[in-house]
């Protein structure tokens, strides 16, 4: 207590234990400061970098599954084989999160979320394309259906992929490649296939009315 009370009493002691301390931590700080910047410096590089690549990833993707969006089962530009001929003419698409190179670490956890949530999609898709073939009442006839059924899937996969770039691009001021979106090929695929529905549609109502038409005729007055 009487050290403390000399010490407190003594300006002099005092004033040189104020000027050791701030010698002492004032370089402390000034480095702990300085590390923090380039440590913030540092993570924003780095998602920026990581952020230009996963785009790049995307865009290929969505540009797969608009190819296999449009993938009847057969080349377009040949006439149409036997049904028991059709075969896949693009390979499922692939997304491969693990090459991208740098720390995912620095992405926000949500968008990590929602960037795993392609392969998920593309999994059930699988799944439910399984299934389908899988189905004990599946027969040739069912083909058709089935490559419909598969441009559908990867068509959705593919605007979900779409709708993640766009918010890449917006949120981090990374321009679109010139007139270039793989996504419209996705939508005119839809619209086609939402055409050809329709006009199967309207022909099986005019069928049945027909079939109807012939089973009761009209009796002539």
């Amino acid at each position: 207590m009487t050290f403390l009370a000399d010490f407190l009493n003594s300006p002099e002691k005092l004033y040189s234990f104020i000027g050791a301390a701030t010698a002492v931590s004032l370089p402390l700080l000034c480095n702990f400061f300085k590390d923090l910047y380039f440590d913030r410096q540092k993570r924003h590089t780095e998602k920026n970098y990581i952020v230009v690549q996963i785009i790049y990833l995307l865009d290929n993707f969505v540009f797969t599954c608009g190819e296999l969006a449009w993938d009847t089962g057969y080349d377009p530009f040949y006439p149409a084989p036997e049904i028991e001929d059709y075969q896949a003419q693009v390979n499922d698409p692939v997304f491969d999160l693990s090459s991208v190179k740098g720390e995912q670490k620095y992405l926000e956890p949500i968008m990590l979320y929602r960037l795993q949530g392609i392969n998920v999609g593309i999994a059930k898709a699988k799944e439910s394309l399984r299934d389908l073939a899988n189905s004990p009442n599946f027969g040739p006839d069912d083909i058709d259906h089935y490559f419909t059924q598969r441009r559908r899937e990867y068509a959705a996969i593919g605007l979900q992929a779409a709708e993640i770039v766009s918010e890449l691009r917006n949120k981090y001021k990374i321009p679109q490649r010139d007139d270039w979106d793989p996504r419209n090929t996705i939508i005119n695929s839809i619209k086609q296939m939402n055409r050809a529905r329709s006009l199967f549609e309207i022909g099986k109502k005019e069928r049945k009315a027909k079939r109807i038409m012939q089973k009761h005729p009209q009796k002539s007055t």
